[in-house]
């Protein structure tokens, strides 16, 4: 059986030199506790909030300094925020890649009945208007039907195209990328040549949920926790100084 782990805030009070009866408390109200603190806690100290229950990736979204290190994070595009990977362990995204995926595919999704499918039955309705009613529905079905299926089989047609196209110009890449091994290197992420609009929605969305901290089975606290996430300041520092040497 596995431990049980309970928030401590001893070592953070004790570290910052603050009574245990300070407000706002770190027990009671951590997410405010981290707006005001947090800067001036180590990261072996602001671990200790992950087991906090009132403390969860989604309440932490609303840090500022939180939200600063994930959108550094997603930024880099990393590994674990890749659709194809996290669509393995989180239904949500797995429910959004293959949505999107499936509409991308899709020319057109009627909602009514297809307009050549009721055309067929108008013509046939018009054209016998003195047949039997029934042999004439059974026409006008007929014909519907067959337009129905024209215009699925055009529909599988043109994701077809769609597949081999992508694949096609998946292979260009991948031959553009080896062939300009000897050139300047262009960082991973930096430039994507002709983007598919479908997965760059994806991608979006999925950065924008891991900001909001609305992603199951990936690892916040490695983010949120760490300094290097924060931006880098020490020009502005080095500027500072060379202001006071000068004055």
């Amino acid at each position: 059986m596995s431990a049980v782990h309970k928030f401590d805030s001893g070592p953070i009070l004790r570290y910052l030199a603050l009574d245990p009866d300070h407000k706002p408390s770190p027990d009671d109200s951590p997410i405010e506790f981290l707006r005001q603190h947090m800067s001036q806690l180590p990261p072996h100290l602001l671990v200790l909030f992950n087991v906090h229950s009132s403390a969860t990736p989604r309440a932490r979204a609303s840090i500022p300094a939180i939200r600063n290190r994930r959108c550094a994070y997603a930024a880099t595009e990393p590994k674990p925020l890749d659709p194809d990977v996290l669509s393995k362990v989180d239904p949500g995204v797995w429910d959004l890649v293959n949505s999107e995926r499936a509409q991308a595919l899709t020319i057109r999704r009627p909602v009514e009945e297809d307009e050549a499918e009721a055309d067929e039955r108008g013509w046939a309705s018009s054209e016998f208007q003195d047949g039997n009613k029934l042999h004439v529905g059974k026409i006008g079905e007929l014909l519907a039907e067959l337009e129905g299926e024209r215009r699925r089989e055009r529909e599988r047609t043109v994701r077809r195209q769609v597949l081999v196209a992508r694949a096609r110009e998946e292979e260009t890449l991948d031959e553009e990328e080896e062939s300009s091994d000897e050139e300047e290197s262009v960082p991973a992420g930096i430039e994507r040549l002709r983007a598919d609009p479908a997965e760059e929605d994806i991608r979006r969305t999925v950065r924008e949920r891991f900001i909001s901290g609305l992603l199951t089975n990936v690892d916040y606290d490695t983010v949120d926790w760490d300094e290097k996430w924060d931006p880098d300041d020490r020009e502005d520092e080095e500027r500072w100084f060379d202001d006071e040497e000068e004055s």
